[in-house]
């Protein structure tokens, strides 16, 4: 479904006599108010859960004495995917986000990092890395974006720009939520229409979540720390 169609939708099914034929650049209080419920849902559905849509990866690599590092262009809220940062030279797993606490007693106090196990915390929009790299070495990590919108020539984008626009998130849970925002903002009654907006969200952000951690070993990292290790016991039938 495009914008257009989400929006004309809603007017059909809010049985608003006003269909509107076109949604961006239109001054008519019912395409405004449509487009605002719409771009609110979108918002808000894209930031209630870490979508598999909207992961992504990012690699960069260390550079000797440099501690911070850019974070993607596209990265929602820095929401970095907890358990999910390595450093691919050595493969070991990056320890974090860490406390103000614990960075200022590494980097203040009694106490060192040493590698080869790096610490990381993200401070003023770069991702800080302890101890500071002396080599170059691969890192990467997985990211949530803000890009839940697709154009027409399938270029991602963070907001609603043309009628043709499409969401990569399911269109009909953005529609729902939209619709009783929609409802809100004409003064009508709206409760039933959130609650069956809110049992489908949580029905799609159920079926969203992926599996737990599957690792490819015998032996398996001891509350995701590497550097201790449990075996698992043997699976008989």
């Amino acid at each position: 479904m495009t914008l257009l169609s989400i929006a004309q939708s809603i007017a059909q099914d809010t049985k608003d006599g006003q269909i509107p034929t076109s949604i961006v650049g239109n001054n008519n209080s019912t395409a405004v108010q449509l487009f605002s419920s719409i771009k609110r849902a979108t918002k808000y559905i894209a930031r209630s859960h870490n979508w598999q849509a909207l992961t992504s990866t990012h690699t960069f690599n260390t550079a000797n004495g440099v501690s911070g590092y850019d974070l993607p262009s596209d990265i929602s809220g820095n929401k970095i995917i907890n358990n999910s940062i390595y450093n691919d030279t050595t493969r070991w797993k990056f320890q974090g986000p860490q406390s103000d606490a614990t960075w200022q007693l590494y980097t203040k106090g009694m106490l060192k990092a040493v590698g080869p196990m790096y610490f990381w915390q993200i401070r003023q929009k770069k991702f800080e890395i302890l101890p500071v790299p002396t080599a170059i070495e691969g890192v990467s990590y997985r990211y949530v974006q803000n890009t839940p919108i697709e154009s027409a020539l399938f270029v991602r984008q963070s907001e609603w720009l043309a009628d043709t626009d499409t969401t990569i998130l399911d269109e009909f849970t953005i529609e729902l939520e939209a619709r009783w925002r929609y409802l809100q903002f004409k003064g009508k009654p709206y409760a039933e229409a959130k609650l069956e907006a809110d049992e489908d969200l949580r029905e799609r952000i159920a079926q969203d979540k992926a599996p737990g951690d599957v690792y490819m070993n015998t032996t398996i990292p001891l509350n995701g720390n590497p550097m201790y290790f449990y075996q698992p016991l043997p699976i008989t039938p």
